[in-house]
C-alpha cells in the first residue's frame, strides 16, 4: 500500500477531493506525513531499526562519520569483539563528580557536513556519478571557513548536462553547510583537489549531513586491531511524497488512517464519537502489529536478584 492509498481512504471518510483539488491533495499529504512522524518518533516501530558496519575515518582520534539516512543509534560495538560499549552524550568526559567514563565509552560528539574533514584548505568538487548528468540546474550553496574569511558564502551552479563543478573557494576544514535547492536525479560526491572523497550527498536529500560519534577505549582490548563498528540504528524519517511512497513497507498504512481521522475529528463539533472509534481502531492495530513482530522470538531481559531475598526466613511461622 501507499501514500495514495492512505490519501483516498481518508478522503472517503472525510469529504476532501485529492483527486480534483490541488489544496486538499497538499493538505492531506502534510497532515499524513505529520501523523506518521508522530509515531516515527514516539517508539521504535517495527522495520525502523538496521544495522550497519561503520569504518573510523579518523583511526587515531577513534572518530566515526555517520550518514544521513541514520536518524538515531541505539547501540554499538567493536565488529569483531563482543564487549559491551556505553553510549553517551558528549557532557561525562568533562565531569568530575557524580558520573565519569566508562572502560569504553561510545558518544555522539556532534555533527559535520563531511564525513572526512579535510585537513589542508582546499576547493570542493562536486560530482554526479560517471556518466551522468542532470536533466535541471543544480544550485549548491556553501558557508564556512576559508584562509582569508571567517565566514563567507558561495553559490556555485551545476548546470544541466554538466557532469561536476568546482568551488572558486578554498575551505578550510568542514564548512558550516553545504546545501543544494532542490532534491535531484544523482548522488552527488564531495572530493577536495586530491581526490579524497569527503562526503556524499544523497539525491533525496538537500544538505550533507553526518553525526560524529567517538569511542573512548581504556580497556584492555587493544584499539589498534579494531578498525570499525557495528552499529544498530533507527533510520532517518523520509518524508512520503510520490504516490507510491511507503511508510515503514506498509505495516502502518491503517493505522496511520485511523490515527488522522482521530485528530481530524476531535476538532470537529459533534464528531466526538467518530473520534473515540478512530481512536480504539488505530491502537487496537498498532498493538496487533507489535503482538505479530513478537512471536516466535525469545525475548532476553536483564535481570537482577530480588532485593528483598533474605530480609524474611523461609523457617518462620506465618501469621
Amino acid at each position: 500500500m501507499s501514500l495514495k492509498y492512505i490519501r483516498s481512504n481518508i478522503a472517503a471518510e472525510t469529504g476532501f477531493h485529492p483527486d480534483s483539488s490541488a489544496d486538499d491533495k497538499e493538505y492531506l499529504d502534510n497532515q499524513v506525513n505529520q501523523v506518521a512522524l508522530d509515531l516515527f518518533n514516539a517508539l521504535d516501530l517495527v522495520g525502523s531499526l538496521f544495522e550497519t558496519i561503520a569504518f573510523f575515518t579518523d583511526f587515531e582520534e577513534r572518530l566515526i562519520s555517520v550518514p544521513s539516512y541514520v536518524g538515531d543509534i541505539r547501540a554499538g560495538k567493536y565488529y569483531d569483539c563482543p564487549a559491551q560499549i556505553t553510549l553517551r552524550d558528549i557532557r561525562p568526559r568533562f565531569g568530575t563528580e557524580g558520573y565519569g567514563t566508562q572502560i569504553i565509552d561510545f558518544r555522539e560528539v556532534g555533527v559535520s557536513t563531511l564525513a572526512v574533514s579535510n585537513t589542508e584548505y582546499s576547493s570542493l568538487i562536486f560530482s554526479l556519478p560517471e556518466g551522468e548528468v542532470e536533466t535541471e540546474d543544480l544550485v549548491i550553496t556553501i558557508v564556512g571557513e576559508t584562509p582569508v574569511a571567517s565566514q563567507i558564502e558561495e553559490q556555485l551552479t551545476l548546470v544541466a548536462g554538466q557532469n561536476s563543478v568546482t568551488s572558486v573557494n578554498n575551505w578550510v576544514g568542514a564548512p558550516k553547510i553545504i546545501s543544494k535547492n532542490m532534491v535531484n536525479l544523482f548522488d552527488i560526491l564531495v572530493t577536495d583537489i586530491n581526490d579524497t572523497e569527503l562526503a556524499v550527498i544523497p539525491n533525496s536529500e538537500t544538505k550533507s549531513l553526518y553525526s560524529i560519534w567517538q569511542v573512548q577505549d581504556d580497556s584492555v582490548i587493544s584499539a589498534v586491531t579494531q578498525n570499525s563498528m557495528e552499529i544498530l540504528y533507527k533510520q532517518k524519517y523520509v518524508l512520503l511524497v510520490n504516490d507510491g511512497d511507503e511508510f515503514l513497507n506498509g505495516k502502518y498504512d491503517e493505522i496511520i488512517i485511523w490515527k488522522f481521522l482521530d485528530e481530524y475529528w476531535s476538532k470537529q463539533d459533534g464528531k466526538t464519537g467518530l473520534a473515540e472509534g478512530a481512536r480504539l481502531k488505530w491502537m487496537s492495530k498498532m498493538a496487533a502489529v507489535n503482538r505479530n513482530k513478537a512471536k516466535g522470538k525469545k525475548v532476553e531481559l536483564q535481570t537482577v536478584p530480588n532485593r528483598y531475598y533474605g530480609l524474611f526466613s523461609w523457617g518462620a511461622t506465618r501469621r
